[in-house]
């Protein structure tokens, strides 16, 4: 992050010290004057007192001075554990699995762990303060490339191995100067980094929470789509049999209409046969019961036939008699029945006259017997009234 509106012209073209080597005595003085004239430098004293307060107790001014490679590398492997939790043992496996890839099982020992540490801490430091990589700060709680790149962060866009092999003073001043003071803007704004922090990760989580719901729904509507497709694949297969079925039915409702027509037939035929079958065995019982009725005379001689033919003849003119006496009797007797008719219903005509009648006797003696009453009361008055 720019502190000041000439950084960005200041140190656009600052010494490394890959080119130091190369470099003129008059560049390497213009260089030195302008390091002097750095804004975002601080004393030696401030230095040496802010790394020996946060984490190197004993650092002092003749350290930074004179500086020696295991300190000053200690020193940055603490500024990097501070900002982002990276240390030599935390790359040291990833170091590990690329020596190995580089010169195979049998040559690992080829490249001292120590030196290939250093060079993976080194990348992840550089990555760090030039790149503005690296994860999360652990005090203030910033994601990475928060406010852009190392060099808009720190300032620091020459850091070279030389730095950490074979650190020099001046060098160690003025990148020494740029990490504490960003770690110094860092923890000024941690209520604002925490802030737009806490929006970020709001947002991450909802960014997340969509992106698994739209795989879900994608998901879904995938399993949909088979699931249509199958859908329809048994649809044209039930349509198809659907419509098999209808032309079987038809064809079966056809077939069976004409069973229909058959037993109908058939039944009336049956009927036709059975009432001629009844007639034929009511007939020929008829027939069996008047040849077993004349079976007898068959069997006779013509003289005793006509005897018996002489014998019915006089019982039929008997019952021709007794049926004429009985015919005779019947109008009679239908006769008198027509007179008792007729009586009864002038009798049945007479009973309301007669109960009139009993009604008019009966009126009459009640009133006989009142009349009476009258009588014998007015003697005994009559009576009394003589005495």
């Amino acid at each position: 992050m720019d502190y000041n509106a000439r950084m960005s012209q200041q140190f656009r073209q600052t010494q490394t010290g890959r080119h130091g080597a190369s470099a003129g005595v008059g560049k390497q003085t213009k260089a030195r004057k302008e390091e002097a004239d750095d804004p975002m430098r601080l004393d030696d004293r401030e230095i040496a007192g802010c790394i020996s307060d946060v984490g190197m107790p004993g650092f002092g001014v003749e350290d930074l001075q004179q500086p020696a490679p295991a300190l000053i590398q200690r020193v940055f492997e603490w500024f990097a554990e501070l900002l982002t939790n990276t240390t030599r043992e935390t790359v040291e496996p990833a170091m590990r699995e690329a020596a190995r890839d580089v010169c195979g099982d049998d040559m690992l020992d080829l490249v001292p762990p120590d030196a290939r540490n250093l060079l993976g801490f080194f990348a992840s430091l550089r990555k760090i303060l030039v790149k503005g990589g690296g994860r999360m700060n652990r005090l203030t709680a910033t994601p990475p490339n928060l406010g852009g790149g190392g060099k808009k962060q720190c300032g620091i866009d020459d850091l070279t191995f030389a730095d950490l092999l074979r650190p020099t003073y001046p060098r160690l001043v003025r990148i020494f100067s740029y990490i504490i003071n960003f770690v110094r803007f860092r923890e000024d704004q941690t209520s604002a980094i925490d802030r737009h922090f806490g929006l970020v990760e709001s947002t991450k989580h909802g960014i997340e929470t969509l992106y698994a719901s739209n795989a879900e729904l994608q998901s879904r509507l995938e399993h949909l789509r088979l699931q249509r497709v199958n859908q329809e694949s048994a649809n044209r297969e039930k349509t198809a049999r659907n419509s098999a079925l209808k032309e079987r039915l038809l064809e079966l409702k056809k077939a069976q209409e004409k069973v229909a027509l058959d037993m109908e037939r058939v039944r009336r035929t049956k009927a036709e046969l059975t009432a001629s079958l009844a007639a034929k065995t009511e007939r020929t019982l008829s027939l069996q019961k008047e040849c077993d009725r004349l079976s007898p005379y068959a069997s006779q001689s013509s003289a005793a036939l006509q005897a018996q033919l002489n014998e019915l003849s006089a019982a039929l003119a008997r019952e021709k008699a007794l049926a004429e006496a009985a015919s005779r009797r019947h109008r009679a007797l239908h006769t008198s029945s027509a007179a008792f008719s007729a009586a009864a219903g002038d009798v049945a005509a007479l009973l309301p006259l007669l109960d009139a009648t009993y009604a008019a006797a009966a009126d009459e003696r009640a009133e006989e017997l009142e009349a009476q009453k009258r009588r014998e009361a007015l003697g005994e008055r009559g009576q009394d009234v003589r005495e």
